[in-house]
């Protein structure tokens, strides 16, 4: 999921990448794996390397609600999300199956943001606020590693 969002944040700010070209060696620099996923500094090199340029990037640990809805309404903002979840099949025999997930995350109607890759059954969907607020509260609250956010803005 760490290359996935970053080449959805790339395409987001103008760069003409595909997953079809440039999704496998993207997994390379990230050093992801099916098992393990991307770690968090391998993905921000990724994100960094990759954007080339194009995107004013800013790393938040404990992200606030307020601190996501503030950033959405800027202009060209748009932010990669990294939380923990409910784990695949393969790792369901831990006492807390818990996996990290990179989402790229866009400004919605004002009732949602839009997801991309965040859900496993659709492409791009629409996550409520309320869900978003209760997603992070939960997260800040948990004995997992804080979420993250990076936040983003086209530079033009």
């Amino acid at each position: 999921c760490g290359p996935t969002a970053i080449l959805n944040a790339c395409k987001w700010a103008g760069l003409s990448y595909t997953i079809k070209t440039h999704h496998l060696y993207l997994t390379h620099l990230c050093e992801s794996t099916y098992e393990s996923g991307t770690e968090e500094p391998q993905f921000e090199r990724g994100l960094r390397l990759m954007s080339l340029g194009s995107l004013r990037i800013r790393k938040r640990l404990n992200p606030t609600y307020e601190m996501i809805m503030n950033h959405l309404k800027q202009p060209d903002s748009a932010l990669i999300f990294l939380y923990w979840r409910p784990g695949h099949e393969y790792n369901r025999h831990l006492k807390d199956p818990i996996e990290g997930h990179y989402t790229f995350v866009l400004p919605g109607d004002g009732t949602d943001v839009r997801c991309v890759n965040d859900r496993r059954d659709q492409t791009v969907s629409s996550l409520p606020l309320a869900e978003l607020k209760k997603r992070i509260r939960f997260l800040n609250g948990e004995k997992v590693d804080a979420p993250r956010v990076w936040l983003l803005q086209r530079i033009k």
